[in-house]
């Protein structure tokens, strides 16, 4: 993969001493594992991944697993909700940093996501805004009102879907 766009942003991540949280779009997974292999676990930044426990959640935990992170599963319905997007940073304080990964040439594989496989020498732009912050003391509705903000963040992210 060639990284054409972002490396000021990586950059920025790889210089950061506290932990961090990113979050991204499903179908964005293939891009997921060389990224975090080629730019970051490659270059000592330890990660946890976490992916739903359904069957297409296995292609997550693999590449994952190639790229050396560590793996936590979950899913909505089966302990996700106490992990999920707005709640971990909310406990921990880390900052999420959105991300979507956008190439020149892909396939598109006919799946509820319509998964993206970047072709033999696309050009890859990756996109990496300004981190959110989530309150630690939120109710119910104010954590909903989050992860709405962060659902419209994400789809607003992303490019020709």
């Amino acid at each position: 993969m060639r990284f054409e766009e972002g490396q000021e942003r990586i950059a920025d991540l790889l210089a950061r001493e506290e932990p961090i949280i990113l979050c991204a779009w499903h179908n964005r997974i293939f891009f997921l594992g060389g990224f975090l292999k080629s730019q970051l676990t490659r270059k000592g930044v330890k990660l946890t991944q976490m992916v739903s426990l359904s069957r297409e959640g296995d292609i997550g935990y693999r590449l994952g697993k190639w790229a050396k992170l560590n793996v936590v599963r979950g899913s909505s319905n089966r302990g996700g909700s106490k992990a999920g997007a707005i709640v971990l940073p909310q406990l921990s304080g880390a900052p999420i940093y959105l991300f979507t990964l956008e190439t020149d040439r892909c396939w598109r594989i006919k799946s509820w996501d319509r998964l993206i496989i970047p072709k033999p020498f696309a050009k890859i732009s990756i996109r990496i805004p300004e981190p959110i912050s989530i309150p630690r003391e939120l109710n119910r509705g104010q954590l909903e009102e989050q992860r709405l903000q962060l659902e419209n963040a994400l789809n607003e992210l992303r490019e020709g879907d």
